[in-house]
């Protein structure tokens, strides 16, 4: 049995609303399962923690455990059904990332019109970059070809100093401007997956926001800060409305293998760090397209120039002081009035060939609402919004302050 305890930020996607990366993908041609499962085989020995479950331990931590002979069942399924038509449910079992469960789940389904691949994977293990290597290595795998394994070791550690420096400072506001992440009540049980809108933006459409944006402002900006910017005040004015002129947010997840050297900038797990940058509800209404996109290039920008452990650093001292269940009251963008974006508009769609060409439709299932994803699309971009559901609780977060200090303050 090999295992490996969690990093501080895996913990922040554990528990209720763990927000698993969860795609489904069209191809318009049979898949044959048999092949798929020598695929996933051959993958599981360059990547072996794919087959493993979550394990609680008896120090209060989390660790990944696998068997010395990895398994990951592909489910197989048949559907009357369009890709299009497919419920989340009928699609794959989405991942709980609790005590005890699989880190991933995967389902072929036949369809009328070809094939739906889907997979689950528990987000405290994988990030969106690391999902989609693990696909690409899958159909290499399944077109017979050799692949090597990437690193696979929790980078993201904070050095000791910084642990204890974070513990003496912990709070609501320091886990907000440090982590960029935010303290309140528990996340709820998720009842039911959110219904995206989808959106289509041409790359004509992308390239008139961004030149208008431009205008705004004389520092560059990148078309991610702008569509994000765009997306906060079109959704945000609609869902904020009744806030009167409180603070509202944005938040981001942001990429950070670039800071852990030329070694590990493929390498396998959840590499990311928190963006969150805050307007009022007039600013977000009247504020300049390329102001607001500014700000939010800015505190991207500052993950980069910051020491990146002092950013992880919270998360550590917080499961030392309180245990793991305390990143359950950790929420990635701001739990009353926070929209998150994700960019994922340069997905390799075209390495997803598991021999009978790329897939033709995607179709991304999410746990968090208030969120939008930005996909690729054959003109520009598509982007999936999910709305606020109006059965998970908008929680108060001005008096959810930190727990006080325990008996565990100092536990490992």
């Amino acid at each position: 049995m090999q295992s490996m305890p969690l990093a501080p930020v895996d913990y922040a996607f554990t528990g209720p609303m763990s927000c698993p990366v969860t795609f489904a993908f069209a191809y318009p041609k049979r898949l044959d399962p048999k092949r798929l499962e020598r695929g996933l085989s051959q993958m599981l020995a360059a990547l072996p923690w794919l087959g493993g479950h979550l394990r609680a331990q008896e120090d209060h931590s989390f660790s990944y455990e696998v068997g010395e002979q990895p398994r990951l069942a592909l489910e197989v399924a048949r559907s009357h059904k369009t890709f299009e038509e497919l419920s989340g449910a009928e699609t794959v079992r989405v991942v709980k990332s609790v005590d005890g469960q699989a880190l991933v789940h995967a389902r072929l389904t036949e369809t009328p019109s070809g094939s739906v691949l889907a997979l689950s994977m528990s987000h405290a293990l994988v990030d969106g970059f690391s999902f989609f290597l693990t696909l690409s290595k899958w159909a290499a795998c399944t077109r017979g070809e050799s692949v090597e394994a990437p690193p696979t070791a929790r980078l993201l550690r904070p050095s000791e100093e910084h642990v204890r420096a974070a513990s003496e400072a912990l709070a609501e506001r320091t886990l907000l401007e440090t982590s960029g992440l935010f303290w309140a009540e528990p996340r709820p049980e998720v009842k039911s997956l959110p219904d995206p809108q989808s959106l289509q933006l041409s790359a004509k459409e992308v390239d008139a926001l961004i030149k208008r944006a431009q205008r705004d402002v004389s520092e560059k900006l990148r078309q991610n800060d702008v569509l994000t910017a765009w997306l906060w005040r079109t959704f945000g004015a609609q869902w904020w409305s009744a806030e009167d002129d409180a603070d509202v947010y944005m938040s981001c997840p942001v990429d950070v293998r670039r800071l852990l050297g030329a070694e590990n900038s493929a390498a396998f797990g959840c590499n990311i760090c928190g963006a969150s940058v805050r307007a009022t509800y007039a600013e977000l209404q009247h504020a300049p397209l390329g102001e607001l996109a500014l700000r939010i290039q800015r505190s991207v920008a500052a993950v980069f120039t910051d020491d990146w452990q002092k950013r992880i650093a919270p998360l550590e001292a917080l499961r030392r002081r309180h245990g793991p269940r305390a990143a359950h009251r950790v929420h990635l963008r701001h739990p009353r009035r926070g929209m998150l974006v994700t960019n994922m508009s340069r997905l390799p769609l075209a390495e997803l060939d598991f021999g009978t060409g790329a897939p033709v439709g995607v179709r991304l299932f999410a746990e968090i609402d208030s969120m939008a994803a930005v996909l690729p699309a054959r003109d520009g971009v598509t982007i999936n919004v999910f709305k606020p559901m109006t059965n998970v609780a908008r929680l108060p977060v001005r008096d959810a302050n930190l727990p006080r200090p325990s008996a565990r303050a100092t536990q490992r």
